[in-house]
C-alpha cells in the first residue's frame, strides 16, 4: 500500500470511531479538536494496530 491509500485508511478508520464525515478529517485538525477523548484515542489505535499492523501509543495520538 503506498502512502496516499495508508493516510486515506488511517483516515477513514478515525471518521468511523468518531462518527463523523470523512471530508471532516485533515492534516491541520488535532484528534482532540476533532472530539477524540482519552477513550477513543484507545479505541483508535487498537483499531490502527488490529488494520493495519501499526503500533501507535495513545502518547502518539495526543500529539497527532
Amino acid at each position: 500500500m503506498d502512502f496516499e491509500a495508508c493516510l486515506a485508511a488511517i483516515r477513514a478508520d478515525v471518521a468511523e470511531v468518531l462518527a463523523m464525515e470523512l471530508d471532516r478529517t485533515h492534516d491541520e485538525i488535532s484528534l482532540l479538536e476533532l472530539g477524540a477523548d482519552s477513550l477513543t484515542m484507545l479505541e483508535i489505535g487498537a483499531r490502527l494496530r488490529d488494520r493495519h499492523g501499526l503500533a501507535v501509543t495513545t502518547s502518539t495520538l495526543y500529539e497527532a
